[in-house]
């Protein structure tokens, strides 16, 4: 049974998330989020195939993660990553130097 003295349930929640922060920043830690946890693991996984010369395969997975970018698109940006230079896209797309590690 909920004791009427104590504040409503959404104060302490609020408190405890505050202290919580406070430990974390103490610590010199950040929470992050479970599903950004995971797109920060694929993207570790592409670097990797990038450095084992597997390009194609980190396109797709690229792809994957980012659905909303081209094939052409990927490619530059995977190629930006290996350090060689990939052929002009014929639409004209060129990434800027922060892009990649923007979409990280």
């Amino acid at each position: 049974m909920l004791d009427p003295r104590q504040p409503p349930i959404d104060q302490r929640l609020d408190r405890l998330e505050r202290k919580l922060d406070l430990i974390l920043g103490h610590l010199g830690l950040e929470y992050v989020e479970p599903g950004e946890l995971d797109r920060l693991h694929t993207e570790a996984e592409i670097d990797a195939l990038v450095r084992q010369g597997n390009r194609i395969e980190a396109i797709r997975r690229y792809r994957a993660l980012h659905p909303d970018i081209s094939l052409m698109q990927a490619r530059i940006i995977i190629e930006s990553r290996t350090g060689t230079k990939p052929p002009a896209d014929p639409q004209g797309w060129e990434p800027t130097p922060w892009e990649p590690q923007d979409r990280l």
